[in-house]
């Protein structure tokens, strides 16, 4: 029997939509049909993915595509597209999946279909460049393939290539106005490009298509959340709470939104009911040691920025809280060991220099201190309090000159702050400068 024919059979045989009894007639009549092996084999294979008996109809076609191989080409990629496919479905070894995609593309490269499953796999396996190219090639033989446009999308989005995932996603929409996870996935690419109102109009389209997408109320909250809008943000997290109850991760946004809104004990309960969900999650621990820390529940917020360290060791602002906690509990020798830390994995930060110059100072390691808050200015020159503690360290050390240099920098910086005038007065004092004291007290 022709090969495409027989497959055409099949595939009506395994139409959900056809009813049971037409079902079985047709297999009968198949019964009573005369057919090859091999057709027969096809048949097996067929019924036995419809009977969701996977691994046996896996190695049916298995079986199939290497009888087929060199006699009938078509049937054989076939065959082992089905493999590949029964594999993804089944979430079986990606790899193998690969191995049969690439066998059907070998035996039948004219296939979009092919090409863009073997591209998912690629996806699957993080192999996002390769798995661009088989999405081209999928849509060079198919221009309106809207399924490649989208996967296209998401794979670039996945290299962090936005605006070209965007354009993607655009044309997957405009070939079907009603592709809910493009929208969704476009909104997501515009969020990491910053254009969060265009992001939020993308979500509002999804949601209407899906109004119980909790996802998609979860992810329009953080648009919200990055324009500000940290009450209406929190009404989205409340509407995907209230779908799914058991998303770790919305408890997690929602109370970083009442942090913005210094709602903190409002916001403890939020990171304790997402740890309770999820109790791995590193930067939970981290938000919630943040928020503990602004109401001075500092041995609390050690504790959680530790266990976000111990999840996470990589991260240099956890170090940096724990040791801004720490210099609030005057734990100024362990504080300067978690900012060590802090800036040896990020060298950049400015106010990490800052905060371990500000230990020092307490410890009266005024020299050290002051090497400290010339790297946080060189990093960040606008800091007029980092002048000022400059100016304050080297008044200890009794370099009054320099002083003043640095307090007349953080004035120019904070021409309001009356601290700095006074400081700068006693250093002219020490300089017998009475005149331009006084005008400073």
């Amino acid at each position: 029997m022709n090969t495409k024919t027989l497959i055409e059979i099949i595939e009506n045989i395994s139409n959900p939509e056809r009813d049971e009894l037409i079902d079985e007639t047709v297999k009968e009549d198949l019964r009573n049909t005369e057919l090859s092996l091999v057709d027969r084999a096809v048949i097996d294979a067929y019924l036995l993915q419809q009977s969701a008996k996977i691994v046996d109809a896996i190695e049916k076609w298995r079986s199939i595509a290497n009888v087929a191989e060199g006699i009938d080409n078509e049937l054989a990629a076939q065959a082992w597209f089905s493999v590949g496919s029964l594999l993804s479905e089944s979430e079986g070894d990606p790899e193998e999946a690969l191995f049969a995609y690439d066998k059907a593309i070998g035996l039948k490269p004219d296939n979009a279909v092919y090409h863009n499953n073997r591209g998912a796999t690629k996806s699957l396996l993080e192999q996002y460049k390769s798995a661009i190219s088989d999405y081209d090639e999928a849509i060079r033989l198919n221009p309106e393939y809207v399924d490649a446009y989208y996967n296209r999308g998401w794979a670039r989005s996945e290299l962090h290539q936005y605006e070209s995932a965007v354009k993607d996603y655009d044309e997957a929409i405009r070939l079907n106005p009603q592709y809910t996870e493009a929208y969704y996935n476009r909104a997501r690419a515009k969020n990491s490009l910053k254009y969060h109102e265009a992001a939020i109009a993308d979500y509002d389209e999804a949601l209407r298509l899906k109004p119980d997408y909790t996802e998609a109320y979860n992810n329009r909250g953080i648009a919200k959340g990055a324009l500000g809008h940290h009450k209406e943000a929190i009404a989205d997290f409340d509407k995907g709470i209230e779908i799914n109850p058991d998303n770790a991760y919305a408890y997690f946004m929602r109370g970083h939104a009442r942090s913005a809104l210094e709602h903190y004990e409002d916001a403890i309960a939020d990171f304790n009911e997402g740890l309770r969900l999820e109790p791995n999650i590193a930067y939970a621990y981290l938000d919630r040691g943040r928020a503990k820390v602004e109401l001075e529940r500092y041995e609390e917020a050690i504790t959680d920025f530790n266990e976000s360290i111990k999840l996470k060791p990589d991260v240099a602002y956890a170090y940096f809280m724990c040791g801004h906690a720490k210099v609030e509990l005057e734990r100024y020798e362990e504080a300067i060991t978690d900012f060590d830390k802090s800036i040896e994995i990020n060298p950049d930060n400015a106010y990490a220099y800052f905060r371990r110059g500000c230990a020092k100072v307490e410890l009266e390691r005024y020299g050290e201190a002051i090497t400290d808050f010339n790297e946080s200015i060189k990093l960040e020159p606008d800091n007029a309090y980092a002048y000022f503690m400059c100016g304050h360290a080297k008044d200890k050390l009794e370099r009054y000159e320099e002083a003043i240099a640095d307090f007349d920098e953080s004035i120019k910086l904070e021409p309001d702050d009356a601290y700095a005038y006074f400081r700068r007065g006693c250093a002219k004092v020490e300089l017998e400068r009475y005149g331009e004291a006084i005008t400073d007290f």
